[in-house]
């Protein structure tokens, strides 16, 4: 079962995403749009092109890093929590196993 906790960042995580995606398309849209009716050579128009797409798609890659990172940063904190619980029902579980070789 899911806690508040967890349903909330999976909807963050939901959120983050589209808001990445919508900001990429935007963003791509906007700076082929500007070049395309700048009144540049060809050669400057495509170096143009060339270098926005180098930045829009950096940024792009920081952005997925970051969530990355975030997202294994939660795995592990969750597979700390299983692991946790594993021991704590291991623990529990032997004495009864114990009692139970005595008889």
């Amino acid at each position: 079962m899911e806690t508040t906790k967890e349903t909330n960042s999976k909807t963050a995580a939901k959120i983050a995403g589209g808001v990445i995606g919508t900001f990429a398309a935007g963003a791509l849209t906007g700076a082929a749009l500007g070049i395309l009716f700048a009144p540049d050579k060809g050669s400057e128009t495509r170096k143009k092109l060339k270098e926005g797409t180098k930045k829009i798609t950096d940024g792009i890659k920081d952005k997925m890093k970051k969530e990355q990172n975030s997202m294994v940063e939660e795995a592990e904190e969750i597979e700390s929590k299983v692991s946790k619980g594993v021991d704590e029902l291991t623990n529990s579980a032997k004495p009864k196993t114990d009692f139970k070789k005595q008889y």
